[in-house]
């Protein structure tokens, strides 16, 4: 069970759209599925590095502040460890949505040309299920000043936590305090790092980015962790199981050279495997690329 609730299914009002390619569909509908890989993979390299960093600043802040010697010496341990963190490779797992149906930005990132989906869930859908399986549906938050207040609240909230168990402890100079304090500090940190899933750079605030996020899984965690390969590196993934079928609404297809065929074979590739017609459109994009 998380130690935060930053759920923010019932705020969710509208459509929600996947980006992917027409290979991952057809496994997506033989699965019934989406795979929510580790945040430490995601296409921003730096996307899981920036949020630390952003939560090691707002530490810094809190501690020069901080008149309480306790709590001083508490941000400044808290902030030693965070700073560990940014080569850490973190089993958070997440699956990317976005408001937006037709992204040409979206397109270029997430699709390969000619061969690029846009997948529909419609609201309802998607809230059942993380309420189901007990996930969280997060709004990225691209603002640097709201980034800022996010992380501090729930700093606030995982040191409140952390004081129950140290308390004077945290002045001991003996090992078996020290320990003590290691490991609810260094519980304490792991357990916040769940908060920053929805933290993104400022400058991919057009992709207007939701995501589904899981609890922090082990990597020792038997089958649950599985791993495929992409561009020659295996990627650690989650399954994300949907119950009804078929798990999305509409398919939007990506700029190609071939709107009419790929339309028509869409369609009926669909009715095929689903045994209805979901609604499939082009996106219309005057979008090309030369090989």
């Amino acid at each position: 069970m998380s130690l935060y609730d930053i759920d923010q299914s019932r705020s969710l009002d509208k459509p929600l759209f996947h980006y992917t390619s027409v290979d991952s569909l057809d496994k997506i509908i033989g699965s019934n599925c989406l795979l929510a890989s580790s945040v430490s993979y995601m296409n921003d390299s730096s996307e899981f590095e920036y949020a630390l960093k952003l939560t090691c600043n707002v530490l810094k802040k809190k501690a020069s502040g901080e008149s309480e010697p306790l709590t001083s010496i508490l941000y400044e341990s808290l902030l030693e460890t965070f700073a560990k963190y940014t080569d850490t490779i973190v089993p958070l797992f997440i699956v990317s949505f976005s408001e937006e149906q037709n992204s040409l930005s979206q397109w270029r990132s997430y699709t390969p040309y000619g061969k690029g989906v846009s997948i529909e869930f419609k609201p309802d859908r998607i809230k059942e299920h993380v309420k189901r399986n007990s996930l969280q549906l997060v709004r990225c938050i691209y603002d640097w000043p709201e980034q800022e207040r996010q992380i501090s609240r729930n700093l606030d909230s995982a040191i409140g936590q952390a004081m129950k168990v140290i308390g004077s402890i945290i002045l001991a100079e003996d090992d078996e305090g020290k320990a003590i304090v290691k490991d609810a500090l260094g519980r304490c940190a792991w357990d916040f790092l769940e908060t920053l899933g929805n933290i993104k750079h400022p400058d991919f605030k057009e992709e207007r980015e939701w995501r589904i996020i899981s609890q922090l899984i082990p990597w020792s965690t038997g089958g649950l962790i599985n791993y495929r390969n992409k561009s020659g590196i295996y990627v650690p993934y989650i399954e994300v199981n949907f119950d009804k079928t078929p798990i999305f609404d509409s398919v939007v297809l990506g700029p190609t050279a071939h709107e009419k065929l790929a339309l028509f074979s869409m369609e009926e590739h669909l009715v095929k495997k689903l045994g209805v017609t979901p609604k499939v459109e082009w996106c219309g994009t005057p979008y090309r690329e030369w090989t």
